[in-house]
């Protein structure tokens, strides 16, 4: 025990080690490996053999009173059904030969008069691997002899479905559906068996005889039969003993973590919080920045300080010192009067499409005030956009004849597009350095940039053109911007944002100049993201095998 809790403090530093560590004091149980000391403390027990013996006349005895029901005989355990070594004075035995064992059943449905509160009736959703849960709703004293009655102290387990392999032990008579196996001990320690039964080598062997199909399930008679290693009974009250003390141990842990970590979740939302309605970021961004390290060490928050630089992008207040030391460019009102003129121009010599008039930016609308020199406009001011073109299955194909065709978001990567249609009939066609977005299904709001000089969209997609300005502040913007979209989504069955949606989204626009600078300083704090996040990966890794060459290892 000892051993095992120096190693505590520094599993518990990630709440991903909890469920291993406590995997691995569970499998340490069974192994024997926790009471190793008390075995030398006390080396005239009976053996497990004998106790095995014990168990095997009480239950012909119970058979003999017609309490319990004969159960065909098991041959003896094989070599290769042994896992693991067992400490002298154990013995590998069938998990039938520990007690009497029990499928449930449900009585018919239709008979009304068999359900009532007589007794629970468990069913796999009242089953956790941390506790029992007893509906108020069960059956009747008329339904229970159509059921099976599971007795205080027995171990039920779900035999079927995603959850299967759960199991816990009843403080209380019950019932249970045919979803559920059922152990009643005989002699033995009805904890132990739940230990041994939560354990991952047992864990394994209910997956690995429950077969591959899409629904697990294990029978009683393969269920009865895997094996179960079993220690003399004085050992099983130690094991469950020492297991009890080391388990509340790591729930102390665990709080301890999750309060810790929830401090630094505080910490960072606030100091993100600060920076992003403070005038400027120059005090508030100081403050934080030597607490990077230390503050974002979870993916969680490292996903929030990308959101915040974002914010803190398109808001000017990256670049408050860039402007202090530029205070001569051409304001933001000058590049929009330039922009809708040249797309006037466009328009007339009929090379883009002329769209409906967008209405005027009411400063009620704004949700946040820009720099001097800024403006805010509609995005379809100052960007042309082209909705996609559904292509029959037939016009395209997987062998790079013609262009390249995007139908979703499946096509698309981190940052660029993934190829794998072609066609010869594009309908629509989005250019190089066009930005698409995913307008409909699942995956609404997704942005990619496109590198191609030219490339078929269908209509889950739109290209959005930018003739004018960087195209990276444009997606910089998209991607601040991805919970307005979400908002913005309508449809249940295929959600989905319309042109006018993208058209009419508020923009806030710098200058040209300024737009290069504020590029420049995300890539930057970006990088340190992403610095952040391998350095949390590369110690969830140490941490990860740390924990699993214990168990390994014992």
């Amino acid at each position: 025990m000892t051993y095992l809790l120096q190693y505590f403090p520094q599993l518990s530093l990630r709440p991903e080690n909890l469920p291993e560590l406590r995997s691995l004091i569970l499998q340490l149980a069974v192994e024997g490996k926790l009471t190793a000391e008390w075995r030398k403390a006390n080396p005239d027990v009976e053996p497990a053999s004998e106790l095995l013996a014990r168990i095997e006349a009480e239950k012909a005895a119970l058979v003999k009173a017609k309490q319990i029901k004969k159960s065909k005989s098991l041959p003896p355990v094989r070599a290769e059904e042994m896992p693991f070594e067992l400490p002298e004075g154990w013995v590998w035995c069938h998990l039938e030969e520990t007690g009497f064992t029990q499928t449930g059943s449900t009585p018919p449905k239709k008979e009304s008069s068999y359900f009532g509160d007589y007794i629970p009736f468990i069913s796999p959703a009242h089953i956790s691997n941390e506790k029992m849960r007893y509906p108020k709703e069960g059956l009747s004293e008329k339904g229970l002899s159509k059921g099976r009655l599971i007795t205080n102290g027995s171990l039920l387990m779900v035999c079927i479905g995603g959850s299967i392999g759960k199991c816990n032990i009843t403080d209380r008579d019950v019932s249970c559906n045919q979803q559920i196996n059922t152990l009643t001990p005989v002699i033995n320690n009805s904890s132990y068996i739940k230990i041994a039964c939560q354990a991952s080598y047992f864990q394994n062997a209910v997956v690995e005889k429950s077969g591959g199909s899409a629904t697990p399930i294990i029978n009683k008679r393969k269920w009865e039969s895997l094996t179960i290693p079993l220690p003399p009974l004085p050992e099983q009250q130690a094991i469950v003993q020492t297991v009890d003390a080391l388990l509340q141990e790591l729930d102390q842990l665990q709080q301890r973590t999750e309060t810790r970590l929830q401090l630094k979740v505080d910490y960072a939302t606030a100091a993100l919080r600060r920076l992003t309605t403070a005038p400027a970021v120059g005090p508030a961004w100081e403050a934080l920045s030597p607490h990077f390290r230390t503050f974002f060490d979870e993916t969680g928050n490292v996903q929030s300080l990308r959101a915040a630089i974002l914010q803190l992008a398109v808001q000017g207040k990256l670049t408050a010192q860039w402007r202090k030391a530029q205070p001569d460019v051409e304001p933001a009102t000058e590049l929009l009067s330039r922009i809708q003129a040249e797309k006037a121009a466009l328009v007339k010599a009929k090379k883009i499409k002329k769209e409906k008039p967008l209405p005027q930016v009411d400063a009620a609308e704004v949700p946040f005030g820009v720099p001097e020199g800024w403006v805010w406009c509609r995005l379809g001011e100052v960007v042309e956009l082209i909705s996609g073109h559904h292509i029959v299955a037939v016009d395209y194909n997987d062998s790079k004849d013609g262009i390249p065709y995007l139908t979703g978001p499946s096509d698309f990567g981190d940052l660029n597009p993934v190829f794998s249609k072609w066609t010869e009939k594009p309908k629509v066609v989005a250019k190089n350095e066009d930005i698409l977005i995913t307008v409909k299904g699942s995956g609404v709001g997704k942005i990619n940039i496109l590198h191609e000089d030219e490339v078929a969209i269908g209509r889950q997609l739109m290209a959005i053109r930018n003739l004018w300005m960087p195209v990276s502040y444009v997606y910089l913007f998209l991607k601040s911007d991805y919970q307005n979209i979400q908002d913005q989504k309508v449809g249940i069955a295929i959600p989905g944002i319309s042109r006018n949606d993208i058209l009419n989204k508020l923009f806030p626009l710098p200058s040209l100049s300024e737009q290069h600078a504020i590029v420049q300083a995300v890539e930057e704090l970006l990088g340190l993201c992403t610095a952040l996040e391998d350095a949390a990966g590369r110690r969830d890794v140490v941490l990860g095998d740390w924990v699993r060459a214990v168990v390994a290892g014992g």
